[in-house]
């Protein structure tokens, strides 16, 4: 049996390959009995006109490989390009996978699995980490670097975090910019208010005034989901400085370990939920008992804007009453909470079967007599009596307990 496996593996290692690793957030993913696992590494092989790793589980996508070649190729993308004969073609792109704890995977004959669904996005998009091949290392991000100035000038000795003169950045968006060597810093806790992450919103940044403008407006990704936090990583900080123009070496970046960024947000406490659905109880129920939710939630995070609470239905239940309250932000549904009210201790209410007092008024005069309750009410709404001669009367439930009704 090991015979066979080495014998195996020998056939399947012959011909083109590619070894690639993801440096930063992701893994790469593969279909294995019908079900996706995952890797940061992975020794691709061509087999049958597909890629494939060496164990001859498809990648997912499956990336086709037309006709025969001679070598397979890979950039900080994704992108897979296939060489024949000095030239190269793209055939297809690597997608990541992202857990928010990578550490929960479990292993399984040399790939992780998992129980939850992933993130799915492109190398160095949206904070994911790039693709290298073997041998491919990336600068350290958080070491200064010399660059080497042209002849004419006297290279100072560097100082860690310092400023020193440097060559023009490479790249259309900073070429008319004066040479500085700008640093940056990266914040345990970064926030950004749009859709896009720009750098100024995950770091400071040290530099002149007009590269600094160029640098902290540099897109990274995509701003995460509210009440989502996200991690912040070198790796897609360093591609998407790298897609702005900025080449490793023409800058510092100090990162930190763990740092997150969330979307700026607004809370909405669950006592203006609950006072939302009590006062749309009185409006539209009628029931002016002291009404109150006994259900502990916590706030609700919503988008800046001008924030409107509106009672969308409210229905009377066994226990009181239930109110859908929806939360527009300016103008614009974003979201709904149900608060079930029931009255307070002070409250005053029937049940079918009791017996209550009865004030009949009619032209300024006043009866009293005493009735059943055929339906369940609290102070201030309209309930139905039954008297004892079988008459069904119609009133008010006071909070006093009396019934009372106009004739």
């Amino acid at each position: 049996m090991a015979f066979t496996s080495l014998l195996f593996s020998m056939i399947l290692a012959s011909g083109p390959a590619l070894d690639v690793r993801v440096d930063g957030q992701g893994l790469f993913r593969f279909v294995r009995d019908g079900r996706a696992v995952y890797t940061k590494s992975a020794h691709l092989i061509v087999r049958d006109g597909r890629l494939v790793a060496t164990s001859g589980n498809d990648l997912l996508p499956a990336i086709d490989v037309p006709g025969p070649i001679t070598g397979l190729d890979v950039d900080l993308q994704g992108d897979v390009f296939a060489i024949q004969g000095g030239a190269k073609a793209a055939i297809g792109r690597l997608v990541l996978a992202s857990f928010s704890d990578e550490g929960e995977l479990l292993t399984d004959n040399g790939f992780l699995i998992a129980r939850d669904r992933p993130t799915l996005g492109n190398p160095g998009d949206d904070l994911f980490g790039v693709v290298r091949k073997a041998g491919d290392v990336a600068k350290p991000s958080f070491v200064p670097t010399a660059i080497p100035l042209p002849k004419t000038y006297t290279t100072p000795t560097p100082k860690p975090l310092q400023p020193v003169p440097m060559p023009s950045v490479a790249g259309s968006a900073a070429q008319q910019i004066k040479p500085t060597m700008p640093v940056i810093t990266v914040r345990a806790q970064g926030q950004s208010q749009g859709d896009h992450i720009m750098l100024g919103d995950i770091a400071d940044v040290s530099a002149d005034d007009s590269l600094k403008q160029l640098l902290i407006t540099t897109p990274i990704g995509n701003t995460p989901a509210i009440g989502v936090p996200r991690g912040i990583d070198s790796a897609s900080i360093i591609a998407a400085l790298e897609r702005a123009g900025f080449k490793p070496g023409s800058y510092v970046l100090n990162t930190f370990t763990g740092a997150r960024i969330t979307r700026q947000c607004q809370e909405i406490d669950q006592t203006q939920f609950v006072a939302a659905a009590c006062e749309a109880v009185q409006e539209r129920l009628g029931i002016s008992a002291p009404m109150d939710c006994q259900i502990a939630e916590p706030a609700m995070a919503c988008p800046m804007g001008e924030i409107s609470l509106k009672a969308e239905q409210c229905n009377k239940s066994p226990m009181g009453a239930s109110v859908m309250v929806a939360v527009y932000v300016d103008g614009m549904r974003f979201n709904a909470r149900l608060i079930q009210l029931s009255p307070d201790k002070n409250a005053f209410g029937v049940k079918p079967g009791d017996t209550v007092k009865v004030e009949l008024r009619a032209s300024g005069a006043v009866v009293q007599t005493t009735a059943k309750v055929r339906a369940q009410a609290w102070s201030g709404q309209k309930v139905t009596v039954e008297t004892d001669t079988g008459a069904v009367l119609q009133g008010t439930l006071n909070a006093n307990g009396t019934v009372e009704v106009e004739l």
